[in-house]
């Protein structure tokens, strides 16, 4: 699958569609097929080192997203610490929340 990848750190030049491996959801996680990703102030300062606690590139960026729960089909939005900004991610079920019906 295609993801968006912080190859090292820099600006925006930094950002690399890659491959990387579908990832398999551990207990407490379901897989999403993401549609959308939302890009905010976290994710420009992780580009650059400036964000505390981030890891080591190369790694999938995005935090925001919104998506198909492949479970059911339902349509979530949710937040996970990095991989939004990928094909599926596996994301923690407590942090999924239904998106309204009409907003999608």
């Amino acid at each position: 699958m295609k993801a968006l990848v912080i190859s090292r750190l820099g600006g925006p030049e930094v950002l690399e569609i890659q491959e990387v491996p579908v990832p398999q959801p551990a207990p407490g996680q379901d897989l999403v097929r993401v549609d959308a990703g939302g890009l905010n102030f976290a994710d420009v300062m992780t580009l650059s080192g400036g964000y505390p606690g981030a890891p080591k590139p190369p790694l999938v960026a995005g935090r925001e997203f919104c998506g198909v729960r492949e479970s059911d089909g339902q349509r979530v939005m949710g937040y996970t610490q990095w991989s939004a900004f990928a094909e599926r991610l596996a994301a923690k079920s407590a942090l999924l929340w239904p998106v309204p019906i009409g907003q999608d």
